[in-house]
């Protein structure tokens, strides 16, 4: 991931520099490096939530700049909705992450909606991939549960399986 892939776009229109923090200009390739692996491994949970990621802070470390990225995420879990990311140790602040992206992730499932991921690949070009629900969009082509045509004392029974 280049430098310039952390000030991308993400959902709605916006882009990482509307949002308050330092600039691209404000550190060094070198001091930029941390801070960019962490929004890489969570930037796909950031626009699937719809959530607007906040720039490194002046004077943050990366550790903290990850555990505010992971505040963000946590409202759109169910198991950790009300964690506190400032009690997460370093040692565990992996596993942590792990659950609660994967969760973030499976969002538009549970509110049967679909959420956009867009990305760029190694030539520029803009790629979007869709996660969510099947039934948000395949739905109103599903067929309706068709009655059965056998009746029994009046009553329709289900038809014997076919194979």
């Amino acid at each position: 991931m280049s430098g310039d892939q952390l000030y991308q776009p993400v959902a709605d229109g916006l882009t990482v520099n509307d949002a308050p923090g330092m600039r691209p200009a404000d550190l060094a390739y070198a001091e930029r490096q941390p801070f960019e692996r962490i929004r890489a491994r969570l930037d796909d949970a950031l626009q699937v939530t719809g959530e607007r990621p906040f720039c490194p802070q002046v004077g943050q470390s990366p550790e903290a700049y990850r555990r505010q990225l992971l505040q963000v995420l946590a409202p759109h879990t169910e198991t950790y909705k009300r964690l506190n990311t400032g009690t997460i140790t370093v040692d565990s602040a992996d596993r942590f992450e792990h659950r609660i992206v994967s969760e973030a992730m499976t969002e538009p499932i549970r509110n049967n909606t679909l959420a956009a991921i867009t990305k760029k690949d190694r030539t520029g070009r803009q790629i979007t991939e869709y996660v969510g629900s099947i039934d948000s969009w395949m739905g109103m082509f599903k067929a309706t549960p068709a009655e059965s045509a056998i009746f029994v004392n009046g009553k329709p029974k289900a038809a014997p399986a076919i194979f």
